[in-house]
């Protein structure tokens, strides 16, 4: 849990990195800053964060509540999606010009369509800059690289697991 925690932080932080950044305002101090002894507190910032079926799984409330505790300037709004209707709104989110700074893919297939339309920043000078083993992931990284960028990280896996009862099929010649 420590590690998929500490994988969502960078991801998310080093995303907050681009929302922060994001604005016109020169990062040069003004002439009445300059000598200023003051230190500044960071710029608070707000994530939009969108899932789906947050209620069902309350493992993204435990990785926002730690990430925010860490970072105590940085909101994550999150926007809970049903999951039926996820992949459709995502899509009219970003097509539509929605500021949605974090977006989990809820299926690796999709991952390809968003980076064909320049919707995902590539994560390879972050994941650099950050010493992020991606050996962790053991190749499951590699479905979301695309032309030489890294468009996005594993961040969990599920497991679908049909049990039957095999004597009634087998009573039933099937």
């Amino acid at each position: 849990m420590k590690k998929l925690v500490a994988i969502l932080l960078v991801c998310v932080l080093s995303l907050s990195l681009l929302a922060g950044c994001g604005g016109a305002s020169s990062t040069a101090p003004s002439s009445s800053q300059a000598g200023s002894s003051e230190s500044t507190a960071p710029t608070p910032v707000t994530l939009k964060v969108s899932t789906w079926d947050n209620a069902s799984d309350p493992h993204t409330d435990m990785v926002i509540e730690a990430f925010e505790k860490a970072y105590p300037h940085i909101t994550v709004d999150l926007i809970d999606i049903p999951g039926t209707e996820y992949n459709n709104k995502l899509n009219i989110m970003l097509n539509g010009g929605s500021e949605l700074d974090v977006f989990w893919v809820k299926d690796s297939s999709s991952t390809k369509d968003v980076f064909d339309k320049g919707q995902i920043e590539d994560l390879t000078g972050y994941i650099k800059a950050d010493g992020i083993d991606l050996s962790i992931y053991k190749g499951l990284d590699e479905n979301f690289a695309f032309e030489g960028e890294q468009a996005g990280l594993p961040f969990r896996t599920d497991y679908y697991v049909l049990f039957y009862n095999k004597d009634l099929f087998d009573a039933a010649g099937i």
